[in-house]
């Protein structure tokens, strides 16, 4: 292996001579991987050389491999360690499951079938707020729980329409047509349309514009629409390799999966 790696890179040669037997194995795996380890073991080293690994040594071009993270800080690292690896190269679908799906709406996937323009912008949480508080202001709409009122859209979008003690129905069915209405004519999505909608949209994609490695970090993290984008963008050469710990979930309160190794392996 460093004998392979040195013929193409000196420098990834002494990387991975750094490495102990295992992270080894994983950077230059052939098959789909789940390396499972403890907080400060290693697991971004070896998904950065894996990323080296793969554009150096196996020839895999940069815009085959998707590299998903779970925070912008998380992506600043790995862009921060990978582009002083190798030279400055980096993966252009690289960064947090919402950028990434962002970057493929606006580029390569028809969103204009959603009833956006490939300009849209995102509205955040606070603008997401205040335009749900106006709606329902300016139609005079009967809304219960509003303290909870992103929970109740939530339950809307599984199918239920009351939650706690409700009797009987109010207006959020009208509150949630409204909203979405007025997203398309703002031209704007919220943080769950990325998602949601580049889902819908990958199976659109050709098989000749679908990664040929997908790198997850943090897999312990995915809730069940991350896991449902990572699906939707494999190929059918696609190979999947993911870091994590299975002890450290730290977003079971946002809906991550508890049993995201089991459905990952």
């Amino acid at each position: 292996i460093l004998a392979r790696a040195k013929r193409v890179d000196d420098a990834l040669a002494v990387a991975l001579g750094g490495l102990d037997d295992d992270q080894l194995v994983a950077v230059v795996a052939v098959d789909d991987v789940a390396v499972c380890a403890a907080v400060g073991s290693g697991k971004t080293t070896v998904l950065v050389h894996r990323v080296w690994w793969l554009v150096r040594v196996v020839g895999v071009a940069l815009d085959r491999i998707v590299v998903l993270t779970f925070t912008r800080k998380a992506a600043r690292e790995i862009v921060d360690r990978l582009s002083g690896a190798s030279q400055g190269q980096t993966p252009p679908l690289m960064g947090t499951f919402h950028s990434v799906a962002r970057t493929l709406l606006a580029t390569a996937l028809p969103v204009e079938s959603l009833g956006f323009t490939r300009s849209f912008r995102i509205l955040d949480a606070s603008e997401r707020d205040a335009l749900l508080v106006h709606l329902i202001a300016h139609h005079g709409l009967d809304i219960k729980h509003r303290r909870r009122l992103q929970a109740r859209l939530t339950a809307l979008a599984e199918g239920r329409v009351r939650i706690g003690n409700m009797r009987k129905d109010d207006d959020i069915v009208e509150l949630a047509e409204r909203y979405e209405a007025d997203k398309r004519a703002k031209n704007a999505m919220d943080y769950d349309d990325l998602l949601v909608g580049c889902g819908a949209l990958l199976p659109q994609l050709s098989q000749a514009r679908r990664p040929l490695h997908i790198i997850v970090d943090e897999l312990q993290d995915c809730d069940s629409d991350q896991l449902d984008l990572i699906e939707a963008l494999r190929g059918d050469s696609t190979r999947l390799f993911a870091v994590g710990d299975p002890h450290q979930t730290i977003y079971g309160w946002r809906g991550s999966r508890t049993d995201v190794f089991a459905l990952f392996a």
